[in-house]
Parts: C-alpha cells; sequence; structure tokens
C-alpha cells in the first residue's frame, strides 16, 4: 500500500526541501530573528496537510508571501501536530489535500 508521505529519497521530497531552504533564507533576509530550523519545520509539516505549491510561494509577491508565511507559523501547532484555527486559514500557494 503506497502512502503520501515523502521521505528523503524521493525526488520530489529533495526539490521541495531545495525549495523550502531557499523560502526561508528569502524570509531571513527581511526577518534576520526568525528561527529558520522552525520555519523549516512547519513548511515540511505543511506538506502533509496541502498540496503546497513551493516554487510559486518562493517568487511570489512580498504581500503573498508573508500571507501564506505567517498564516502557516501561526496556525500549525508543533507540539500538536495539527492547525490551530483551521477553517480560518488556507495558504494562497497551497490546496488542502483530500483524506
Amino acid at each position: 500500500m503506497k502512502t503520501n508521505t515523502l521521505t528523503p529519497n524521493d525526488e520530489k521530497y529533495i526539490k521541495d526541501m531545495n525549495l523550502i531552504y531557499r523560502i526561508v533564507t528569502r524570509l531571513q533576509a527581511e526577518f534576520p530573528t526568525c528561527d529558520r530550523k522552525v520555519v523549516t519545520e512547519k513548511l515540511e509539516y505543511c506538506t502533509k496537510l496541502y498540496n503546497v505549491d513551493f516554487a510559486g510561494l518562493l517568487n511570489s509577491k512580498p504581500c503573498d508571501f508573508f500571507n501564506d508565511i505567517f498564516g502557516i507559523s501561526r496556525e500549525i501547532n508543533m507540539d500538536t501536530g495539527r492547525l490551530d484555527n483551521f477553517g480560518d486559514f488556507l495558504p494562497k500557494y497551497a490546496k488542502k489535500k483530500r483524506g
């Protein structure tokens, strides 16, 4: 039985992690004190909940970029592994996964 979970050996995982690295680098250019590890973990976790267009997010206008990054950071609770206020937020560069 095939699952939707990506592993470090998957080509899509490697591509997504490269884009996440570049997204966090862009974020740190504006907010040098942001926690790179936490933002990376939240964006990676986001792939379990959404089909994320990381290339689109990376190249988006600043208002859309920061809306998605701050929304994801605010909504994903790493202690519980769930989204808080889930119904209130959907990243512009993502679609909910069907489950």
